[in-house]
């Protein structure tokens, strides 16, 4: 986690004050069709906190961010963090970062400490262990650390499941899930079911047009208009 952007910005100073405990953490990790993935970062700098180490503290921490971001950019990944100032004095930083490929994601995110990686039946396994992260500490010190997985499907995971996220709040132990990120296309029932009324709607056009063409043929010619009278 030593090069994620929200582990880095305000904790260079928090960390030397033992001031973990302030910090709140929510990361989110949306994995997608065709290994594409996003990572979306919340942290949350108390009032209190700021007071003891300083705002301009926390805006060195912008500069860190963008020599970051370059080398982010440099690989693939877009990225960008937004800073708000709360009105009453908490600082939110939100990071967003996107890039396509698991080895790519877990060299962006995790240092490369997890594991995320497509299994024969085309799931995708992820784990990853808190404690090689720099604030497996976090917990210990009464911060808050909340690890969103989502994915087109969990099929299983030691996480609290909810539809297409598995979420873990505090974890101390590995964090593992396997997912299914193919799109949600049409069953193939009901891709059956359509091709099969087409095919049925087809053979009754076909069918309605040979019966008016036979019609058309058995018709009687129509009658010959009367010649005119020879003039005089």
């Amino acid at each position: 986690m030593s090069k994620r952007t929200a582990l880095k910005l305000a904790l260079l100073a928090v960390a030397a004050l033992v001031l973990a405990g302030c910090i709140q953490i929510r990361e989110e990790i949306t994995l997608k069709p065709g290994d594409h993935w996003e990572v979306l970062i919340g942290l949350t700098v108390p009032a209190s906190t700021v007071e003891l180490i300083g705002e301009d503290q926390l805006k060195s921490s912008e500069t860190d961010w963008e020599s970051q971001r370059l080398e982010y950019e440099s690989k693939g990944v877009q990225a960008r963090m937004e800073v708000k100032k709360q009105d009453n004095g908490d600082y939110l930083y939100s990071v967003t970062m996107a890039g396509q490929g698991w080895e790519l994601l877990n060299e962006t995110a995790f240092d490369s400490n997890a594991t995320i990686r497509t299994l024969e039946n085309q799931h995708i396994l992820f784990e990853l262990d808190p404690g090689t992260s720099d604030l497996s500490s976090l917990t210990q010190m009464g911060g808050s650390m909340t690890f969103v997985l989502r994915a087109n499907k969990i099929y299983s995971s030691n996480g609290e499941v909810k539809g297409n996220t598995a979420t873990w709040t505090n974890p101390t132990s590995v964090m593992r899930a396997e997912v299914g990120t193919a799109g949600g296309g049409a069953p193939i029932g009901l891709i059956i079911g359509l091709v099969a009324l087409a095919v049925l709607v087809l053979l009754v056009v076909v069918v309605l047009l040979l019966y008016l063409r036979g019609r058309r043929l058995r018709q009687p010619p129509a009658p010959m208009p009367p010649a005119a009278p020879p003039s005089v």
